[in-house]
């Protein structure tokens, strides 16, 4: 154990963390069924973004059944994404990957009285859950500095159209990471030594 071994800092340690702090990114949004959805994620001011691993989920619902619409969960990834850095200039995927090749956690079941967000006030039985989702938990390592300021760009395809069964699904995605101060404005800081 660290605090064993060898002394604990606080001064340097508070020093680094005024310029150098850990700061998760948050996006999600809801794409409805065979369309494309794009969605930015705004970097603020507060410094560069280092991102190191991203986690995700999301949800796999198809229509059951016409008049009235009932809904259930096949646990079958119908969203596919790409995004863009350097506010929409540079391509980070590709091409559109399947989420369920990109995402830990990945698929989650839906609440059944989400009537407002995901159901749209459609029926979804308990009995149409879909199997229970996968509970392991491994970020995907994704190492790429962002610009302060930064736009990130999503583009979300839901592959399946409403004539298909197609239903509208959420995704939820997180990057891990540091906000580095220093680097403000694209030029180093020198950090004061003491």
């Amino acid at each position: 154990m660290k605090f064993l071994r060898e002394k604990i800092d606080v001064a340097k340690i508070l020093q680094t963390q005024s310029s150098q702090f850990i700061q998760p990114q948050y996006v999600e949004d809801i794409v409805p069924a065979g369309q494309m959805k794009s969605q930015q994620l705004n970097l603020s001011s507060a410094g560069a973004f280092l991102c190191l691993g991203i986690s995700g989920s999301f949800t796999t619902l198809r229509i059951k059944s016409l008049g009235p619409t009932t809904l259930e969960d096949t646990a079958v990834c119908t969203l596919r994404m790409k995004f863009k850095g350097g506010a929409g200039t540079r391509d980070l995927f590709n091409d559109y990957v399947p989420m369920d090749l990109l995402f830990s956690p990945g698929r989650v079941r839906v609440d059944r009285t989400d009537a407002g967000l995901i159901t749209g006030g459609a029926t979804l039985a308990a009995a149409d859950l879909g199997p229970a989702p996968n509970q392991l938990f491994y970020p995907y390592k994704f190492e790429y500095l962002f610009k302060e300021s930064d736009i990130i760009t999503f583009q979300v395809q839901n592959d399946i159209p409403t004539a298909a069964s197609g239903w509208q699904n959420r995704w939820r995605l997180c990057f891990y990471g540091f906000r580095v101060e220093e680097l403000k404005s694209g030029k180093l800081r020198p950090i004061p030594v003491k």
